[in-house]
């Protein structure tokens, strides 16, 4: 099956509503694509990648979501040949990761050599029931650090949370001597957005309940999970990802009856990747 375009895969989930709200969004991020600031933050991520990937040698850590997504625009127009990994926790992921893995491989067909998974299967917390991301997680990068190597470039940025915001201002973007690369670190999320205009974008994004949900709240990598759950979250996945959600409540249930065993989740990297 042939890869979708950019347009057909943001349309892929939203409605008509969401569209329009998200085309007069597009007309404004084109305004600041344009900006002069916006290019000299481009141009500080784009030296900073250089910089860090200038030493010892790691991973591209892809997410899919719009800051990992903007990154690897970056890394595409760059000499930078480190391999990409996204780890996926299972059953939670997101479906449409997949889909739009497949239309930068559409674009960008080289990628495909260098691109890996880590599958983690996720087991329940004891004292909650919930699965437990976090460790899945945890145990993801630790296999990625073990084939790759320590060193990785991240798509954080300071704007998305106290915390970054912190080791963004106190350990810099990253140079060739640090563990994590920061390129994107002082981008806000317009740079990010107008960044990725004429770039495949997750279907996520534009989908917004007609408006009353914002873009900056959604979270592409994994679904049913805990965080925003206060903040619409749970209308937002039942609306544009219900079937998805029915899928992982039942797989939940069975998962509570007979947990996976340490052998099910041990971490396990697939390469090379098929769409």
């Amino acid at each position: 099956m042939p890869a979708m375009t950019r347009d057909e895969l943001l349309r892929l989930r939203c409605t008509e509503q969401d569209w329009t709200i998200w085309q007069s969004r597009a007309r404004v991020d084109a305004i600041w694509a344009a900006s002069a600031a916006h290019a000299r933050r481009v141009a500080q991520a784009r030296a900073a990648l250089a910089d860090f990937v200038s030493g010892e040698r790691g991973y591209i850590g892809i997410s899919w979501g719009k800051d990992s997504t903007a990154l690897l625009s970056l890394v595409v127009e760059s000499d930078c040949d480190w391999p990409l990994v996204h780890v996926i926790i299972e059953p939670v992921a997101n479906p449409d990761c997949d889909k739009l893995r497949d239309a930068w491989f559409a674009l960008y067909p080289a990628l495909r050599e260098r691109y890996y998974e880590v599958r983690v299967r996720c087991q329940t917390k004891e004292r909650t029931g919930r699965y437990d991301t976090n460790a899945a997680y945890r145990a993801g990068f630790a296999a990625a650090a073990r084939r790759f190597g320590k060193r990785y470039v991240s798509g954080i940025r300071a704007e998305e949370a106290g915390i970054r915001k912190r080791v963004v201002k106190h350990l810099g973007l990253g140079d060739e001597d640090a563990n994590t690369g920061r390129p994107l670190g002082w981008w806000r999320s317009e740079d990010v957005y107008a960044r990725l205009l004429g770039f495949p974008l997750h279907p996520s994004y534009p989908c917004s309940l007609n408006g009353g949900y914002e873009r900056g709240r959604v979270r592409v990598n994994n679904l049913w999970g805990l965080y925003g759950e206060g903040h619409g979250r749970q209308e937002w996945e039942a609306r544009y990802y219900g079937q998805t959600i029915r899928a992982i409540e039942r797989q939940h249930c069975i998962d509570l009856e007979t947990p996976p065993t340490f052998d099910d989740c041990v971490p396990r990297l697939i390469y090379p990747v098929t769409a």
